[in-house]
């Protein structure tokens, strides 16, 4: 189309429904590409019927779309169409006739004057887009337009070939995270190689290990320049990048293989960070990693943990009365349904001409605007009704009636989901979605009764395959939601087995509106999800009369989905007990992994806490070098009133006689002799803070002029110190604390900060 043509659809386009959706226009502009057909304005005043019907038969024929999508897509067109022939005076075309449930006679002979058409194929090809198929059976799109208007068809179909073998062995969970890393590394090789013959030079046998540390780089500084967390880039993104730089360029020969291991440093840090995930919110919640308690410096850690225990606690119990509330009123409304299914009469129907009509006189007379004849009219025919629209056979008000009488949809089950992951937070999507309540030859599974303990059983596909199976024993509470999940399938299950449908033996069953045909749900969405968000749990969420503050609610909100939640109940785990190993077997992982664990424990927690120990360790420096000063609450972060209660929790206190003297194999010994006591080891936590004031204090004790009198700190801390600068001196401790010290040197702690604490008056 020409430019003025151009603009005129897109004004139609937001004129037509308030907003710039542009799939129509798109749609159009597709036809007349791949059939080489040129629009210009000035054809307006010709007749383009003939055009309009070969537009029609594209769409039918090319669309793998149902019959009430392409309806709705067409309808959209041609109202935008008719309003630009009207914008400019023109008379607009005839249109083929539609049908919303089945294509017409009419639209048969559009599709025929398509096909006539010379159309490139290349160009459909291209249109069509590149997918592939996941171990699970999902059809995943990948986004190589611009890859493939780079380099061309034959490196695309190479590329495409090898994508495919790759990604049917992946769950789709897995193959989001890789496929998101696929489109991220891609559209740094199109920047750095715009031509083809760029990228094969790139990677030739010469360069690519070169252009490989190019490409890591490259990716580096765009996480640097978007604030997004370095250590998660070398821990999951540039890793995940670089194996599919190797499973998809090459092994498949687009480029060669490198004569050097595959760039992949480790991260390294002088930080006592864990491995977490990183995500920011101002807001801030337990559940975005984010705390929002302010806990005091002068509180004990006890008293910490318990305000952020409070904290994590009341977010979780928000969520889970929601989904309490939900759970009951979706079993309320299915029993209510099955019970007023039974008062209700059923419509019958006969087919002539065509079409579906009330068999009878009385038929036509029951009135289906009665909640009672709808129920018994859906029990009767549900996914088998023979008519072209069950919606209107239902009356206007279908949508209400899904939500009120508890139908199948995509997200009822939802609620139920959250319940079970927290009684048993080991319990993860990918078990839920592997779910399978009969095996092949149909005889019961997943759920088995063992004395009077009743167990799930599925598979956690991340295990490997060895340990991928997981038992869970449930409580009377995890039976019950079983019990109402497998109610609430039930219609489905029955429908889909009759149907010759394989998925009917899995737990988790939907249908995407309550009314459309049941199908096997392989992946739970979060709750910002639109569909999700709009759906009765994801409303009753956001108005709830019991909700927090909004701003805190929304944050949970958008951040809340089974993975998050099922990591808060860990962390719910580790503040309770004090203990990473009860939190490991809490979340079900076959082994205690500090590694592992670091991802679900937030980041912020641990922030919080070495943080919060750096500073009540300044701040008890600060008071013994200025306690008798007047500017000693100016130089403190805490006020008069907490004094007391912070020197009583953390006041320096002369270090044990066997740290300070270096003699602690007595102590050791002992503890060999204790029966059931574990040998002792004597441990010094470190951190670049602590270093700087470890070499503050050896330098100014060192360099002391003669006859300086010290600090009793300094009696107990010089020996200390000059013992963890040796250790490091000669490396007998790990590289990041080596590393650490080095950091620490570069950026000393002024002397004179520190010479209250060291120098006696």
């Amino acid at each position: 189309m020409d430019k003025t043509l151009e603009e005129a659809f897109k004004q139609a386009m937001e004129l037509e429904f308030k907003k710039k959706d542009l799939q129509p226009l798109s749609l159009f502009r597709t036809f007349l590409d791949v059939s080489d057909t040129k629009l210009h304005y000035l054809q307006l005043n010709q007749s383009q019927t003939t055009l309009m019907r070969q537009v029609w038969g594209f769409v039918y024929a090319e669309c793998d779309l149902p019959p009430r999508s392409v309806y709705k897509l067409l309808n959209s067109l041609r109202n935008i169409i008719r309003r630009v022939f009207t914008e400019f005076g023109a008379e607009p075309p005839m249109f083929p006739s539609l049908s919303n449930a089945k294509v017409s006679s009419d639209v048969e002979k559009c599709i025929e004057e398509y096909q006539q058409l010379s159309i490139d194929p290349e160009r459909l090809r291209y249109y069509e887009g590149w997918t592939v198929v996941l171990k699970g059976g999902e059809t995943q799109f990948i986004n190589l337009s611009n890859f493939y208007l780079n380099y061309g068809e034959e490196v695309t179909s190479r590329l495409v070939l090898f994508a495919k073998s790759y990604f049917c062995k992946r769950h789709y969970k897995t193959a989001q995270t890789e496929m998101s890393g696929l489109v991220s590394i891609l559209g740094t090789i199109i920047f750095l190689c715009p031509t083809l013959k760029q990228l094969k030079s790139s990677g030739s046998s010469a360069c690519i290990d070169e252009f490989i540390l190019q490409l890591f780089m490259a990716q580096k500084i765009r996480v640097e320049i978007n604030k997004k967390s370095i250590r998660a880039f070398y821990y999951y993104g540039w890793p995940i990048q670089l194996r599919m730089i190797v499973e998809l360029f090459i092994k498949s020969g687009i480029w060669s293989h490198c004569s050097f291991p595959y760039f992949n440093p480790k991260f390294k840090s002088s930080s006592t960070h864990a491995n977490t995930h990183k995500k920011i919110d101002d807001l801030g919640n337990a559940f975005n990693d984010k705390l929002v308690t302010h806990v005091p410096l002068s509180y004990s850690d006890d008293n910490a943990i318990k305000a952020l225990l409070q904290s994590i606690e009341q977010d979780i119990e928000f969520v889970s009365k929601i989904c309490r509330s939900e759970t009951n009123a979706i079993m309320h409304r299915l029993a209510n349904r099955k019970l007023l299914a039974v008062k209700g009469c059923v419509r019958r129907l006969n087919f002539k001409n065509n079409q579906w009509f009330p068999a009878s006189r009385n038929d036509l007379d029951i009135d289906m605007s009665l909640p009672a004849n709808k129920c018994a009219n859906w029990e009767h025919y549900k996914w088998d009704y023979p008519g072209a629209d069950i919606h209107t056979f239902l009356g206007n008000d279908s949508g209400n009636f899904i939500r009120d009488f508890g139908l199948l949809t995509a997200h009822v089950l939802t609620p139920f989901l959250y319940l079970l992951i927290k009684e048993h937070p080991e319990i993860t999507s990918g078990w839920l979605t592997s779910f399978e309540l009969h095996d092949k030859n149909g005889k019961r599974k997943g759920i088995t009764q063992c004395g009077q303990t009743w167990k799930a059983v599925s598979l956690k596909q991340r295990r490997g395959n060895k340990l991928a199976q997981q038992t869970i024993s449930l409580n009377s509470t995890s039976i019950k939601l079983f019990e109402s999940i497998i109610d609430l399938t039930a219609d489905a299950r029955a429908w889909m087995k009759a149907q010759g449908n394989d998925d009917w033996r899995f737990l988790l069953l939907s249908c995407a509106i309550g009314l459309s045909k049941p199908k096997r749900k392989k992946h739970i969405e979060p709750l910002k999800s639109p569909h999700v968000t709009k759906s009765p749990f994801g409303q009753a969420l956001l108005t709830s009369e019991n909700a927090l503050n909004q701003p805190r609610t929304k944050a949970i909100f958008n951040n809340l989905n089974l993975a998050s939640f099922r990591a808060s109940c860990g962390v719910l785990v580790y503040l309770k007990t004090r203990s990473v190993k009860a939190m490991s077997d809490a979340l079900g992982h076959d082994k205690y992994n500090p590694k592992l664990l670091s991802s679900y424990l937030p980041d912020p927690i641990l922030r919080y806490f070495q943080g919060r120990w750096v500073r009540i360790f300044q701040n008890a420096l600060v008071y013994e070098a200025m306690k008798g000063s007047n500017k000693l609450f100016e130089a403190m972060d805490i006020n008069e009133e907490e004094l007391d209660e912070f020197l009583r929790n953390h006041g320096l206190k002369p270090l044990p006689e066997h740290i300070v003297t270096g003699q602690i194999s007595d102590l050791i010994d002992e503890a060999k002799t204790t029966e059931n006591q574990p040998s002792m080891d004597a441990v010094i936590p470190i951190s670049i803070p602590l270093l700087r004031v470890i070499n503050a204090v050896v330098e100014l004790v060192e360099c002391a002029p003669e006859k300086q009198p010290f600090t009793s700190f300094t009696a107990q801390w010089y020996e200390t110190s000059k013992f963890v600068r040796e250790c490091i001196a000669i490396k007998q401790c790990s590289e990041e604390v080596v590393i650490a010290m080095a950091e620490a040197e570069l950026t000393p702690l002024p002397k004179d900060n520190i010479k209250g604490a060291v120098y006696a008056a």
